[in-house]
């Protein structure tokens, strides 16, 4: 496989093509000019390729040669014009659909570049370099499954072709097909063992599988190799936050460790560095993310703030252009106040369905103009819907570069990041300065640390009275829960309890969240509910990773086999499930358990949805009281407990209790309707807007 990315070099040297009719001498000039692109000495092939044309006309050859060169200078659309001539003259040639699949690739027309390497691929099925690069196309437009099946052609037939090995784990953890992104990267690394990003993939692929160690070891490896891979820097710090964790003293191992490479990173590119190096992280930032701290169940506040200040600097470093706070927006005609979205989430995502989608419909477009950037390329029905309700729209992938120079053509008066945290592409515009006034939100419930972001957009029913305290930014309290959530409409299917491996007369009760969300501090909550309740069985959602799962699963029996119990008897882990199947699962089970920690909010509103009862927690964090705010709201705060012991004392009751079971789920029913659209949060949204505006006109 070509390291560039590119097969144009190989199919001018291998596929000259010539024309029988063609003079011999014209042949000879042609062959002159694929020398020259070779040597990459284009104006000299482009003015020796032109006079020949003059010449000899439209020769298929030469215009083919035209478009390498322009290939090579980044001209694309030139380029495509002139394949377009060389396929007309010569439409049997496999050179040409090649070079037409890479242009249009280069030009994110990947649709049509799939079809251009079809068609090279019906002329010469073995060319093991189309299907790779059709691969990549493929990747592009999300069509991941049909990637792995080029690049799983590709190695099974070539099992040198290290960039297939590299394409097949870079797919797979896409897909968070860990196992498989492990076993791509060992094959890759042992066709290349100095090739340092190839231990970075693997050092990826046993971070997502739990493997800490394992991964730090790689990331050194790689950094070893390659002391500039500043995405292995990066990574090889945040590596010590796992996604699971044994028990209590785990965490509080790996949160010193956390911090002490943090301390080391920080090291690295404050102390004395240049802004030349500073500048050079700039692919590190939003490549790995500190995603898995707040999961720690800890106020993150320092050391988030030790994050966003690295991060700062490294952008402001790369791009010192966009590192001041820009003057408030010049007077236009149209006066409403410009307010940007910026997400990787505008599909069917929980960003999407929780704050922003009710935000947007609800602002008032007499005062507000709405903006829509989409850094990521997947499109869905949910991205459709985005587009349509905002006034302007944009959909990615572009460079971070490219986001910051239409952000601020905008001249937007706020930016919102619903979310910093997750997007890699967000992660790196937020630490700009691309507006006035700047603001994170729960979409991602953690303060960024960012000194560039001036508010975060919280709940007032979620956030506790010391909440400041957790925030690098301005908590603003908006009215209930700060959104005005919309519910979805789902298709419940034919499932069955047995189907589920759940039995007909147990008292079900999901715990579906993110398994990272259950710490071993509240591991005995399950088993406390089934010492009195012999029929209960606890719903739990496996993780992408089996690795991870089975580490859960070894808690769960450990936890259990203390009270003298067989966890097989009362948990049930199932596959994960698209929407229809998961709101399926949840109309099965008699009641809902909130995870203590870090509470659910949009699972407890697909609970709400298909009316299953929901026992809360108050926690002390905002991540924490999601649920119990969603009660709270509806007037059900009975259902919330403050303690542990008030906790498994509602389940319990809930479990041996059915009539007050069926109270309670038609209680649900009858007022879930207070959590929906809410008017209040809007309003309260857009005095925020207009204050905030207003106070950035006065610094």
């Amino acid at each position: 496989m070509p390291r560039n990315g590119t097969i144009e070099t190989e199919t001018v040297q291998a596929m000259p093509s010539r024309s029988k009719a063609a003079p011999a001498d014209v042949e000879r000039q042609l062959d002159r000019v694929a020398r020259l692109v070779r040597a990459r000495r284009t104006p000299e092939a482009r003015r020796l390729c032109q006079d020949l044309l003059k010449i000899h006309g439209d020769r298929p050859r030469a215009c083919h040669l035209m478009a390498v060169t322009d290939l090579f200078e980044g001209n694309h659309h030139d380029a495509l014009q002139w394949l377009g001539r060389a396929i007309d003259g010569d439409p049997r040639n496999v050179a040409y659909h090649c070079d037409h699949g890479m242009a249009l690739a280069r030009l994110n027309r990947h649709a049509e570049a799939i079809d251009a390497f079809q068609r090279a691929l019906d002329i010469r099925p073995d060319l093991l370099e189309v299907h790779f690069q059709a691969g990549q196309s493929l990747r592009a437009l999300h069509r991941e499954a049909e990637a792995m099946t080029a690049f799983r052609h590709i190695v099974r037939l070539r099992p040198d072709a290290f960039d297939a090995w590299m394409a097949l784990a870079e797919t797979s953890i896409g897909l968070k097909q860990f196992e498989d992104a492990v076993a791509a990267c060992q094959s890759a690394v042992a066709l290349r063992p100095q090739m340092a990003h190839g231990h970075y993939l693997l050092g990826i692929g046993l971070y997502n599988q739990n493997r800490t160690d394992d991964a730090v070891a790689a990331f050194d490896r790689a950094i070893a190799l390659e002391p500039a891979h500043h995405p292995a820097r990066f990574a090889r710090c945040l590596a010590r936050l796992q996604i699971v964790y044994a028990d209590g003293a785990e965490i509080d191992r790996r949160r010193a460790e956390y911090a002490a490479a943090l301390d080391e990173l920080r090291s690295t590119y404050l102390s004395g560095s240049s802004s030349r190096m500073l500048a050079g992280a700039l692919d590190a930032v939003g490549a790995m993310q500190p995603y898995y701290l707040p999961y720690q169940g800890e106020n993150d506040r320092e050391l988030q703030g030790r994050y966003g200040d690295l991060v700062v600097r490294i952008m402001a470093a790369a791009f010192p252009q966009w590192q001041d706070r820009p003057i408030s927006p010049a007077s236009r005609v149209d006066r409403r106040l410009r307010v940007g979205f910026v997400s990787g989430h505008f599909h069917t995502h929980s960003v999407w369905k929780m704050p922003v989608k009710g935000w947007l419909e609800g602002l008032d477009r007499g005062r507000f103009v709405t903006h829509g950037y989409y850094t990521q390329g997947y499109r869905d029905p949910a991205t459709d819907e985005a587009a349509a309700r905002f006034e302007h729209f944009v959909h990615g992938p572009r460079t971070v570069a490219e986001w910051a120079q239409l952000i601020r053509r905008d001249d937007p008066h706020v930016l919102i990041y619903p979310e910093i945290g997750m997007d890699p592409t967000v992660a790196a515009l937020a630490a700009l300065r691309l507006a006035p006034v700047q603001c994170s939100s729960w979409g991602h419930p953690e303060t960024s640390g960012y000194p560039t972001v001036d508010y975060f957009l919280g709940s007032d029913l979620m956030e506790p009275a010391d909440a400041d305290t957790q925030y690098t930014e301005t908590l603003v309290r908006l009215p209930n829960l700060s959104v005005a959530y919309e519910p979805v409409a789902v298709r419940l299917l034919a499932t069955t309890r047995r189907d589920l491996g759940l039995g007909d007369h147990a008292v079900v009760f999901a715990a579906v969240q993110n398994l990272a969300k259950y710490l071993p501090a509240y591991d005995q909550v399950f088993p406390r509910i089934a010492r009195e309740v012999e029929n209960a069985q606890f719903l739990f959602v496996e993780n992408a990773s089996a690795i991870v799962t089975a580490a859960f699963q070894n808690r769960m029996q450990a936890a259990f086999a203390d009270d003298g119990l067989e966890w097989q008897r009362h948990c049930v882990v199932v596959p994960r499930m698209s929407m229809d199947a998961f709101a399926t699962a949840l109309s099965l089970c008699d009641g809902f358990l909130d995870s203590i920690g870090w509470s659910g909010c949009n699972t407890t509103m697909e609970a709400l949805n298909v009316g299953v009862p929901v026992i809360g927690y108050a926690g002390w964090s905002g991540r924490g009281r999601h649920t119990a705010a969603i009660l709270n709201m509806i007037g059900m705060d009975d259902l919330v407990a403050h303690s542990v012991d008030d906790y498994v004392a509602l389940a319990i009751r809930m479990a041996k209790d059915p009539q007050w079971r069926q109270d309670v789920a038609k209680r649900v029913i009858e007022r879930r309707e207070r959590a929906y659209r809410d008017p209040a949060c809007i309003r309260g949204l857009e005095d925020f807007l207009e204050n905030a505006v207003a106070r950035s006109l006065r610094r």
